[in-house]
């Protein structure tokens, strides 16, 4: 089962290859917790992506921020593998 950290690579190449802006979000005490992994953007698109292990999902505080960005209008996408997100970014 590949790390989180593999996922979180995996994605950021995935988005840089689609033509995103990618910016990855180190969390930490001095952000805001709940904040997910990958930032990215294009086309004036905003997506946000969570990159979790197989079989693991978005924590009650990550469930919170996704409704928060959302009701603003952007794209949140629980990832678990680079494969899963080009399959995403293929249908948009």
């Amino acid at each position: 089962m590949p790390r989180e950290k593999q996922v979180r690579m995996q994605c950021r190449k995935v988005l840089m290859q689609w033509g995103a802006k990618v910016i990855p979000y180190p969390g930490g005490s001095y952000g805001e917790a709940g904040t997910p992994d990958l930032i990215a953007c294009k086309n004036g698109r905003l997506i946000l992506v969570e990159c979790k292990q197989p079989k693991k999902h978005l924590s009650p505080i990550q469930e919170v921020r996704f409704t928060e960005w959302r009701a603003v209008g952007a794209v949140c996408l629980e990832i678990h593998s680079g494969e899963e997100l080009q399959g995403f970014l293929d249908g948009i």
